[in-house]
């Protein structure tokens, strides 16, 4: 952990419990059952995307290693499963941003 110079909980010590909060949220939602996969996905994506982070302020190479993998797994997984929604949405700002 980064601590400041008087001892006080900096920004990685915040950021890691919610990172831990939001992927137990996402075992939990996989353990519930399979009508709860985009939860699991979208949940579980940001809580390792801030995990990958935290462990790059800490430079730990086996977090970023396990989190990086993680992190690029789901994004396959949600790609499979919305990769269309996803494209036709980006597609729509972009092209709305450079029209306007």
């Amino acid at each position: 952990m980064i601590k400041s110079e008087k001892g006080e909980k900096k920004l990685d010590w915040y950021v890691k419990w919610i990172a831990s909060v939001l992927v137990l949220i996402s075992i939990c939602a996989r353990a519930a059952g399979p009508e709860f996969r985009e939860l699991d996905m979208y949940v579980g994506i940001v809580g390792i995307g801030l995990w990958l982070w935290v462990s790059l302020l800490w430079e730990d190479r086996a977090l970023i290693l396990l989190n990086g993998v993680s992190f690029f797994v789901l994004s396959m997984g949600i790609m499979r499963q919305h990769g269309q929604w996803w494209m036709d949405f980006w597609t729509r700002v972009f092209t709305s941003f450079i029209s306007s």
